[in-house]
């Protein structure tokens, strides 16, 4: 799919792969479909992931704390990437919300809160007080 179209029949399979098949229902069923359909074009950069052979300790040596969030409902394929990303960064903690992908919008109230916490245990001694939290509006993600 690099260098071509991505039909709405190659994101069904994609979808299908991902577990979205079971039972024999539809991904074009699913209430994300339009989404999906809508952001085709970035299956075109999947091969990048198996492709990458870069070296983990450079992420290792990344000096700001990082939360890698992920939904309760997340594919394994989202969650293995993410699990190595807080096994590679000194300073990671994983957060699991409600919902899949896009698990920020599942619970923006809930998501606030948590990341809130997250940067005062951070930035805790530091110089750098922790951010005042308004409102998160998650943007658009594929899910």
């Amino acid at each position: 799919m690099r260098n071509s179209t991505v039909s709405e029949a190659d994101v069904e399979r994609f979808r299908c792969l991902l577990g979205d098949c079971a039972g024999g229902r539809s991904p074009s069923q699913a209430p994300h479909w339009n989404q999906w359909v809508r952001y085709r074009n970035s299956l075109r950069g999947l091969h990048t992931i198996g492709a990458y052979q870069g070296d983990p300790p450079p992420l290792r040596g990344l000096t700001f704390p990082t939360l890698v969030v992920n939904g309760a409902e997340t594919v394994a394929f989202h969650r293995a990437i993410n699990a190595a990303l807080v096994r590679t960064r000194l300073l990671a903690e994983a957060l699991e919300l409600p919902g899949s992908y896009n698990s920020p919008a599942s619970a923006p109230d809930y998501f606030a809160a948590e990341w809130l916490k997250f940067h005062r245990r951070a930035y805790a001694g530091r110089s750098q007080q922790p951010l005042s939290v308004g409102r998160f509006d998650a943007a658009p993600h594929i899910d």
